[in-house]
């Protein structure tokens, strides 16, 4: 329980990122389409969606790789930080999925 509060903390910091851009891209988009451009809007959706994942998968590797004094700010339980240290490198993976629905849903 203690590690899931610590990770969703640690995960909101990574997640920030993609819905800046996913608000962003739907402000825009709705624009193109209210305009009639509909390709372009098309176009700027997967733009945004591979520039927001790029940004995501760079803090989610840079959040790992100071993964152990990041945790270490939360607790000294190491059990806890293994845990953590584990479950952030999966999150890499989820960013993925984390961007499609907050970039392309909107």
């Amino acid at each position: 329980m203690n590690t899931n509060a610590y990770m969703n903390s640690i995960t909101m910091y990574i997640y920030v990122f993609a819905v800046a851009v996913g608000q962003g891209t739907a402000i825009l988009v709705g624009r193109l389409v209210g305009e009639g451009r509909k390709e372009d809007a098309y176009h700027l959706c997967f733009w945004s969606f591979f520039r927001g994942l790029a940004i995501t998968v760079f803090v989610s590797i840079l959040v790992l790789i100071f993964a152990v004094p990041i945790f270490k700010l939360f607790t000294t339980s190491e059990a806890i930080i293994t845990l953590g240290v584990k479950v952030l490198a999966v999150d890499i993976f989820l960013e993925f999925g984390r961007c499609a629905n907050v970039i392309i849903i909107n």
